[in-house]
């Protein structure tokens, strides 16, 4: 994103590429980075949503690219806030995905709930509480070694 690399239509379109500049969220003809994900009225609803945006406003109101935006939220905010970031701006980008390639309409709720399931999923997945049961084949294989080894 902060590479310029994602194929955002106003970019596309300086590239060479013949397409329509307009948001599909808003309609607005003007579909830049800073756009898509800060100034598009729709995106405020979700950020809103997000209890994050009074940071997101202030940053905006310090810097003067999209990019440097980004960055300095990312130095900013809490870790947590941070993954709450980064969910929120995928769950955006796939929402504008969704609505160019499939014409698939959704609601600002629809956005936030996937990103906030994104980050739960990752917590799960990653909880160090997780422990496989005492008759895996790790645990087999484990007791299996720790016999082997002679002690003097």
């Amino acid at each position: 994103m902060c590479q310029g690399c994602l194929p955002i239509r106003v970019g596309l379109l300086d590239k060479g590429v013949r397409c329509p500049t307009h948001c599909v969220s808003c309609n607005s003809n003007y579909e830049d980075l800073a756009h898509l994900i800060f100034y598009c009225p729709f995106v405020v609803h979700v950020w809103h949503m997000t209890d994050i945006w009074g940071v997101i406003q202030h940053a905006i109101q310090s810097t003067t690219l999209a990019t440097e935006t980004i960055l300095l939220l990312l130095d900013t905010l809490s870790a947590e806030q941070n993954q709450r970031l980064a969910v929120t701006l995928w769950s955006l980008w796939k929402h504008r995905n969704l609505k160019v390639w499939d014409d698939v309409t959704e609601v600002s709720a629809t956005i936030v709930e996937r990103a906030k399931n994104l980050v739960d999923n990752w917590r799960l997945a990653n909880a160090y509480s997780i422990v496989a049961p005492a008759t895996s084949a790790t645990t087999l294989w484990w007791g299996a070694f720790s016999r082997s080894i002679g002690y003097n």
